[in-house]
């Protein structure tokens, strides 16, 4: 979608945003476009050579593992946001444990990916978060470490299409 009479600081302030958290650019089978990976930092990049469960694999081969943080200037407003996990180890469920934090609130507590997948590893997860307020302009995603480190490999952000009266 090209912004046409925006500056380059409008184009930063999104209403809408997807991101493959340690890869390249990626459209998925239902059009969405996601970004190279931007405003992520944290953890470290790690590469899988197979994934199963989704028709879009190439966005869950590149991933982060450690102290994955995402910021970026977000208008506010009332959106759902879908996190896409596979979990890279062969391990059980249990062994990988960890709570995805939304502007400082906890959005999803204990995500166990291997359990969440019936016992599979190397396999897609998503999981949506509804109705997440963002009031100060900003997306801030963080996660908080129970057993072992959190993964992460991408992220898409949509805004609810209901329009509000309480426009100012």
């Amino acid at each position: 979608t090209m912004l046409t009479g925006c500056t380059q600081d409008d184009a930063d302030v999104v209403s809408a945003w997807a991101v493959n958290i340690g890869g390249p650019a990626y459209t998925a089978a239902d059009g969405t476009r996601y970004d190279a990976e931007a405003f992520v930092s944290g953890g470290e990049v790690h590469t899988l050579d197979r994934i199963l469960g989704s028709q879009d694999s190439g966005l869950y081969l590149d991933y982060r593992e450690g102290d994955i943080r995402i910021d970026r200037p977000l208008a506010n407003g009332t959106y759902d946001i879908t996190f896409h996990f596979a979990e890279p180890a062969d391990i059980g469920g249990q062994e990988r444990l960890f709570d995805a934090l939304v502007n400082g609130s906890p959005a999803i507590r204990g995500i166990d990916i291997v359990s969440w997948r019936d016992g599979k590893t190397h396999s897609a997860l998503t999981i949506t978060v509804p109705n997440v307020e963002v009031v100060d302009g900003r997306l801030e995603v963080e996660f908080s470490a129970v057993e072992r480190q959190p993964v992460l490999s991408a992220l898409s952000v949509q805004p609810k299409s209901a329009t509000s009266g309480d426009w100012e």
